[in-house]
């Protein structure tokens, strides 16, 4: 199924990126590419509402693509990552197949910085110590010398203790 998951958003991507692209694109078609973002930024918004309508004491803070980050104040790692399984079976219990919302990780703590940048302690919710995880910042950029990469993980990670 993660195979199939996969497959799918890679030619949804690959679809997107041949008819988004109106003067190097090979098929350019904007109202199919207009109709995967507003299909994609329809499920986005509809499983925000579900969450935060159904589970209460949770908002989303952040939300983009294939992603949600759910806060849920006053809860445990463990009970955060009860609750993140919780909301998920639930979401995709009302998508149509094979859409399917997937538990992913509980960050404590964690900096979202901006649109496609956060960074977090990773707890994968079965117990396993917690790790550092960058994504779209300069500890997993290529574009920037590797030694800034280990110094802002390594104060983040003071940040983080």
């Amino acid at each position: 199924l993660d195979a199939r998951q996969l497959g799918i958003k890679y030619i949804l991507n690959v679809t997107y990126g041949y008819t988004a692209a109106s003067f190097s694109g090979r098929m350019p078609c904007v109202d199919i590419a207009d109709s995967i973002v507003a299909t994609g930024r329809a499920t986005l918004e509809w499983a925000i509402r579900f969450i935060e309508g159904s589970h209460g004491a949770v908002r989303v803070v952040y939300g983009d693509t294939d992603s949600l980050f759910v806060e849920a104040p006053g809860r445990t790692v463990a009970e955060a990552a009860a609750l993140g399984r919780a909301m998920a079976a639930a979401v995709s219990a009302r998508l149509p197949h094979p859409m399917a919302l997937k538990f992913e990780k509980v960050y404590h703590p964690c900096i979202l910085q901006t649109k496609k940048r956060y960074c977090g302690l990773k707890h994968d919710g079965d117990g396993t110590p917690p790790r550092f995880e960058g994504k779209g910042i300069e500890t997993v950029r290529r574009d920037s010398c590797p030694l800034v990469a280990r110094i802002l993980e390594r104060a983040c990670l003071v940040l983080f203790d």
